[in-house]
């Protein structure tokens, strides 16, 4: 059993694990989709797919500027926190679902 200085840095950790663990099902999706060997050419893959694909590059990225926020300096944590929540808001917001 893992032991913690309080509450607030139990927390913290939980929140951690948590968003590693989303991080790492992004990285599988991403697998899944097999794209090293995959032509990416415009006129090669339909454009929902495109889009799809898009929302998820972005959801990634909203997760790791979310995450950054929890661990960068000051001057920089609130930005990147503020920038990956509004991501995820926009994105929950025009494409929900998805």
């Amino acid at each position: 059993m893992r032991r913690y200085c309080n509450a607030t840095c139990r927390k913290a950790a939980e929140r951690e694990r948590r968003q590693a663990l989303s991080a790492t099902e992004n990285l599988a999706e991403l697998d899944d989709l097999n794209l090293a060997s995959a032509d990416l050419s415009p006129r090669a893959v339909p454009t929902e797919e495109q889009i799809a694909l898009a929302i998820l590059e972005a959801r990634s990225a909203a997760s790791a500027l979310v995450r950054l926020g929890r661990s960068a300096q000051p001057r920089l944590a609130g930005r990147c926190a503020a920038v990956g929540e509004a991501i995820c808001k926009a994105l929950n917001d025009h494409f929900p679902g998805v």
